[in-house]
């Protein structure tokens, strides 16, 4: 179980760092690269190719390579960048996570099903706003087990804004945004729950440029690390 447990959230780890997503009007074939990292999973690369630009919806190829995988996980995702919003679909969210695990090795007979709320993140906003506080349950049922995963966020606010932050792409005037949440994982008789603290910079109207999530003393950094054009 604990084997299952550790790819689950690793899947959802990996699908949290796939939508920190930049966009700044480049053409088609575009790559944005971004690293994620702590002291105890090593660094993972998440490349990311621009690959259709429809009105407001941006698809994008996403290839994650985790250390310790012998094969990079591979997907495409869709995000929507509107009314100073940056949403993605539930249903995509499902298709992605399902996906990840399969490729994590959990097998093909995976059902995953959301209930809540969907959130986003702001590409726009001043100090002080109060954003939507999301409670959501994803629900998986693989290899025989199902198991849980309850987030409720307690706090989402912007806290500053024309923040320079620095990363290997380059220097960025961002929003900040902070957020705390509760997760609770339940499988086979078992409730734990921690919570987590994350920290995103946004450029405004463009994507995200770096993230900072602390889980249980832990810090996970993702951060764009470089764009290339083609």
């Amino acid at each position: 179980m604990n084997k299952i447990l550790a790819v689950l959230l690793l899947a959802l780890t990996t699908l949290t760092a796939s939508y920190a997503q930049y966009y700044d009007k480049e053409p088609i074939g575009t790559v944005y690269e971004y690293e994620m990292s702590n002291k105890l999973m090593g660094t993972s690369t998440i490349t990311q190719t621009l690959k259709k630009v429809e009105g407001n919806v941006i698809t994008y190829e996403v290839v994650t390579k985790v250390p310790g995988m012998k094969q990079p996980m591979t997907m495409e995702n869709a995000l929507t960048f509107a009314d100073g919003k940056m949403q993605y679909s539930v249903e995509r969210l499902l298709a992605l996570s399902k996906n990840s695990m399969q490729q994590a090795g959990m097998g093909s007979n995976i059902d995953m099903s959301f209930d809540g709320e969907a959130g986003f993140t702001p590409l726009q906003g001043k100090v002080g706003d109060k954003l939507p506080l999301t409670k959501a349950t994803i629900t998986a049922k693989v290899q025989g087990m199902e198991l849980n995963i309850i987030t409720e966020m307690t706090r989402n606010e912007i806290t500053a804004v024309d923040e320079e932050v620095t990363t290997p792409a380059g220097t960025f005037k961002t929003i900040k945004v902070e957020q705390d949440v509760k997760t609770t994982t339940q499988a086979m008789g078992m409730n734990q729950s921690q919570v987590t603290k994350q920290i995103t910079w946004v450029v405004p109207n463009k994507g995200v440029v770096k993230t900072e999530t602390t889980t249980m003393g832990q810090v996970m950094t993702t951060q764009l690390v470089k764009i290339t054009r083609p």
